[in-house]
């Protein structure tokens, strides 16, 4: 039987959280980010089915996973020249709370961003780094964000 969280709590809790990360741990907050997506990853791996361990199918895979389980209405990826990935996320669960974050400069709940990256370096041996140095988004309107990242494979741009 299937259960359902609503959102606004999920919103209040990840403020909590995060802005807690950040006024105990500081800058130090974005190692705890990115080391959760690793192990978050490793649980959700073994539910996926990856066809390819080619970059973009491994984060559609996962992006489709984000759909299913509510956490994004829809997921957007290019990948351009020089390696440079535009993800766009449409319909974040987390949006109010990531927005509050970003105003007050705090760690913010990267959730997609950090699970993608700890899959794209296992799968695929590429490092993805985001393009903007304070790892904000671009929150382009109410339902929509955007980041770009950076995708490299022994110091080379992934194409």
């Amino acid at each position: 039987m299937g259960r359902t969280l609503d959102a606004d709590f999920i919103n209040v809790e990840i403020y909590a959280i995060y802005k807690a990360i950040t006024e105990v741990c500081g800058e130090d907050g974005w190692k705890i980010m990115w080391r959760s997506g690793e192990l978050a990853f490793e649980q959700i791996e073994p539910q996926l089915h990856f066809a390819s361990r080619e970059p973009l199918a491994v984060m559609r895979t996962i992006g489709d996973y984000f759909v299913r389980v509510g956490y994004l209405e829809a997921i957007e990826l290019e990948l351009k020249p020089g390696g440079l990935l535009e993800y766009q996320m449409l319909g974040t669960a987390t949006r109010e709370s990531a927005a509050r974050l970003i105003a007050e400069n705090a760690i913010l709940p990267h959730w997609s961003t950090v699970i993608m990256v700890a899959a794209l370096r296992k799968l695929c041996g590429v490092e993805a780094r985001m393009e903007a140095h304070d790892h904000k988004p671009e929150l382009v309107n109410q339902r929509q964000s955007k980041e770009r990242w950076i995708l490299t494979k022994d110091g080379v741009p992934v194409s």
